[in-house]
């Protein structure tokens, strides 16, 4: 571990959130943006790195214990991100590190940061992203291109569905009304299947999808409730309990790491069962790990466990603008990224106050 002294300070006016210790367990320079897309192993991130004066980008695996870096993977100079990394089985099983730049995508070994697979995409810079479920490309309006190992296999999607989830030869894509279609490769779209809802409710919004769950809105005089579905089949999962004013809100959620739980607008919601509870009247997510999510009210950056306890701020905490951007969290720590001038620093933050026990 880093001495405590090596270890640099948060940034002048980049304060740490407030039941957070502002002196770094730890730091780690160079990453490529000041908010950027984390993955985790047990006791490891994942992350990209560039130095100020690099045209390079570097994917690397580093220690959540110590800061240390385990394996770093050059990607080459230039290269624009799409997606990742994220953290993913492929087709059979194994954990790998998935990444799209707008030339390829790349899978890594998370252990070893050897690169397993790399397929290269049909045109430069198309519209692609990665979904609990596994990465997909757009390729020229709605063709989807999903890869299996090192092939992409093309599906052409219906009007206004998304990419949900895909195997070799067959993708599950969806829309925003509860319509949802199982696509075989090369052949049209089949009819449509209708999701089951609540009796006299609306399906709406795509809220979530997770490696194991369809998260979607359903509306009906002004209120909204949850209806989750299993992946692959769509069989019923759960439904929420109505709340009134929701709907504005269901856009923006955030899920845990290990998909224990959810931010959904201002409400968290337990993954498992539907179970859902109001954390504050205004909150606004920023981040979300395994035990906690961090949000703004507009005067302050507060901290949420998972078990729904809101840690006060004190009177003097720091304004949003002033408390430094947080990303993320792993054992029990804050992640979070402050920039001086044109180089990042993800700094691991102790919390101040006492860590109960969160039920699982």
């Amino acid at each position: 571990m880093q001495p405590r002294s090596s270890v640099p300070a948060l940034p002048d006016g980049q304060n740490a959130p407030a039941g957070w210790s502002p002196q770094a367990s730890w730091a780690l320079g160079d990453l490529a943006h000041a908010r950027p897309t984390l993955a985790y192993l047990p006791h490891a991130v994942l992350l990209l790195r560039q130095p100020a004066a690099s045209t390079h980008v570097t994917l690397a695996c580093v220690d959540a214990r110590d800061g240390r870096i385990r394996w770093e993977s050059d990607l080459g100079a230039g290269v624009t991100i799409l997606a990742g990394p994220t953290l993913l089985p492929d087709a059979h099983g194994r954990q790998q590190v998935y990444l799209i730049t707008d030339t390829d995508l790349t899978t890594w070994d998370p252990a070893t940061g050897r690169r397993t697979s790399s397929v290269r995409l049909p045109h430069r810079s198309p519209t692609a992203g990665i979904n609990a479920r596994g990465p997909w490309i757009n390729d020229h309006d709605r063709r989807y291109l999903a890869p299996h190992d090192t092939t992409l296999v093309p599906f052409d999607l219906p009007k206004d569905a998304v990419f949900i989830s895909a195997d070799k030869t067959h993708l599950l894509a969806a829309d925003s009304h509860g319509a949802t279609w199982d696509l075989t490769s090369g052949k049209p779209a089949p009819a449509a299947r209708r999701l089951p809802g609540p009796k006299g409710w609306q399906a709406g919004a795509i809220t979530a999808i997770t490696s194991s769950l369809l998260i979607i809105g359903w509306n009906k005089d002004g209120k909204v409730r949850l209806g989750a579905y299993h992946l692959p089949d769509l069989k019923p999962a759960w439904t929420s309990a109505a709340e009134p004013a929701w709907a504005a809100f269901l856009g923006t959620t955030n899920v845990s790491p290990d998909e224990s739980w959810a931010i959904v607008g201002n409400r968290r919601v337990v993954l498992k069962t539907g179970e859902e509870h109001l954390i504050a009247p205004r909150w606004t997510t920023l981040a979300i790990s395994d035990d906690f999510a961090w949000g703004s009210d507009g005067h302050a950056v507060l901290t949420c466990t998972k078990g729904g306890t809101i840690w006060p701020a004190r009177t003097n905490a720091p304004t949003p603008a002033n408390t430094i951007l947080v990303s993320g969290g792993i054992n029990g720590k804050a992640l979070v990224t402050g920039a001086v001038g044109q180089t990042v620093t993800l700094y691991a933050l102790r919390a101040e106050h006492p860590i109960a026990p969160t039920p699982s």
